[in-house]
């Protein structure tokens, strides 16, 4: 048996286990965050994603009707690529403004919530004052673009290989049998597996200095740690610990995208399958003119809604439960 002197108290259990427990049951106790969390996964371009089962790419004669000449066999004129780049930097830079709002309200919900005493040690949040949470959303969202500049880079020349296989098996086919995509994908598997590991760390790294620098702002954590003095020191800091802490970092990191690895690849599953059903059910000899043919089509568009509808939740669920594991990462 222990005996404590007067006035000496112990810290609240911090360890990992306890900081996804508080994350699982923080997320699932707000729906509101669910909300956050659809927003910053379509943000990120997770609507894509969902989005992918009913996506056809046009072929390339009807590609070169709908922009009247700038697309051909030899590949899309440079207007047409001015458009396209100025289109995808509107994108990226509106996505990474959402994602960040995003992250800010998640976070701030998230240390407000009574289950996550334990890890803020006691220590209530700093309110965010005027002004302060328009230059955390601004500072999070540059975190987010330094972090994907590798690769951004990498994309550009990923993108020339692409054009190029793109343009080669248009005018020289390798198999008739598989579709123009499959085949691309296959030929350019290694440089997009690349670009995916990239991502995959330019989101850690991200995750781990975005929630420095939150934690830091809020004025959350360990009572006497020192903080860094800076938005810039606490993110250095904050991704730092993929070195100094790396076993209980990945580990964070596997857990999150295992969240969403389970739940997103059921939904695009189910909405592939219901979307070939809405199309053979739109498609079926007779067209809309019998009963019996309209009740199918009015069936399964009802359940492709649905699907989709249900996924998107589930989706959101699976990015506050991410966003939350990162954050009670941040707070231990």
């Amino acid at each position: 048996m222990t005996v404590l002197a007067p006035g000496v108290t112990t810290l609240p259990l911090r360890g990992w286990r306890a900081g996804v427990t508080t994350a699982f049951v923080v997320t699932l106790g707000r729906p509101s965050l669910w909300l956050l969390g659809s927003l910053g996964f379509a943000a990120r371009g997770g609507f894509l994603l969902l989005a992918l089962p009913i996506i056809t790419i046009p072929s390339p004669v009807v590609l070169s009707v709908i922009f009247r000449g700038r697309f051909a066999a030899t590949g899309i004129s440079s207007e047409l690529e001015l458009v396209v780049a100025l289109l995808v930097a509107g994108l990226l830079l509106g996505g990474l403004l959402l994602a960040a709002l995003a992250d800010v309200a998640a976070f701030e919900r998230l240390i407000g919530d009574p289950e996550s005493g334990e890890l803020r040690a006691g220590v209530d949040a700093r309110p965010l004052e005027r002004g302060e949470g328009r230059r955390l959303v601004l500072t999070l969202a540059g975190i987010q673009a330094l972090a994907l500049l590798p690769a951004a880079i990498v994309s550009l020349g990923l993108y020339q290989g692409l054009t190029s296989l793109v343009i080669s098996e248009v005018q020289a086919p390798s198999s008739l049998e598989t579709p123009l995509v499959l085949r691309v994908l296959e030929a350019a598997r290694d440089p997009l597996l690349a670009f995916a590991l990239l991502l995959l760390l330019a989101d850690t790294l991200y995750a781990l200095a975005s929630r420095a620098v939150l934690a830091r702002h809020f004025r959350v954590g360990l009572p006497g740690r020192p903080r860094p003095s800076g938005a810039a020191a606490a993110a250095i800091h904050g991704a730092e610990r993929l070195v100094v802490r790396p076993l209980r970092t990945l580990a964070t990191g596997a857990l999150a995208w295992s969240v969403s690895l389970v739940v997103l690849l059921p939904i695009v599953w189910a909405s592939s399958v219901a979307w070939d059903g809405v199309r053979g059910a739109y498609l079926a000899p007779g067209g809309l003119s019998e009963p019996t043919t309209l009740l199918l089509v009015f069936l399964v568009s009802l359940a492709f809604a649905a699907i989709w509808v249900a996924g998107s939740i589930l989706a959101g669920f699976a990015s506050a439960l991410r966003a939350a594991l990162w954050s009670a990462e941040a707070l231990r």
